[in-house]
């Protein structure tokens, strides 16, 4: 994949950084290291993922699974979105 891959995915994902929070932390650093991990490594499970960013498996573990940022708004968020772009339909009852 060409460089600018990882800098449209960053800049895709920031438009959810606020969204990833609770009243005492910010997590997106952590977003945007899965998310690349992700898309990067072939074996997409935390393991391959730590090895192929090389990053802290404990920071990142925590994040997945511990983490209590706000899950709700990201559903909504990506929701509303997809309401928008879709097309409108009349219902039929």
């Amino acid at each position: 994949m060409p460089a600018s891959w990882k800098k449209r995915l960053i800049s895709y994902l920031f438009e959810y950084e606020s969204l990833f929070r609770n009243r005492t932390k910010k997590f997106f650093d952590k977003v945007e290291k899965y998310s690349l991990g992700i898309l990067k490594s072939q074996m997409r499970n935390i393991e391959r993922i730590i090895e192929e960013l090389q990053i802290d498996y404990n920071q990142m573990q925590h994040f997945i699974t511990e983490s209590k940022w706000y899950a709700r708004a990201n559903v909504d968020h990506v929701a509303s979105k997809v309401s928008y772009v879709l097309p409108k339909r009349k219902l039929i009852c």
